[in-house]
């Protein structure tokens, strides 16, 4: 299936807000989102499968790198390439603009989309322990990860 990929703003919080959630289970703001989407740096891109909007990805560019700072697909549309895909036109944009280096983070527990970063050639630079929260008992490491096309 052919991925189309879109450049968004403002104007589409409430789209990302609802694939956020599908992904994710928990809701980002819509009011958030808006302010996030209207700041300089940011890069967000989604991705259309049969005219339906199924995944995307949200950047920030600061000098000459850029953070992923969200990534979701539709649970229906997920292992069909997309993320990948919006990583690699993400990467891409970034680098035609100055950011050759891309950095994220990722839970360590996230065995499918730990193995997506290392298959699109990210490296492990570290380690933030306890960093997400799965319950008042139970913590999971942050890994910081990076791609860098000026390597």
């Amino acid at each position: 299936m052919t991925l189309q990929v879109e450049a968004v703003g403002p104007a589409h919080a409430a789209l990302l807000s609802h694939l956020h959630e599908t992904a994710f289970g928990s809701p980002w703001r819509r009011e958030d989102l808006q302010s996030l989407l209207a700041t300089p740096g940011i890069l967000a891109l989604i991705g259309i499968a049969s005219e339906a909007p199924v995944a995307y990805i949200l950047c920030r560019q600061a000098a000459d790198e850029a953070e992923v700072i969200s990534i979701a697909t539709h649970p229906d549309h997920q292992r069909q390439g997309h993320a990948a895909h919006l990583l690699r036109v993400a990467r891409t944009q970034l680098a035609g603009v100055g950011a050759p280096r891309l950095l994220l983070e990722v839970a360590a527990d996230n065995d499918a989309a730990r193995a997506l970063y290392e298959r699109q050639g990210f490296t492990p630079i570290g380690r933030r322990p306890g960093y997400y929260k799965r319950s008042e008992e139970t913590a999971v490491d942050a890994l910081l990860l990076v791609f860098d096309q000026g390597q």
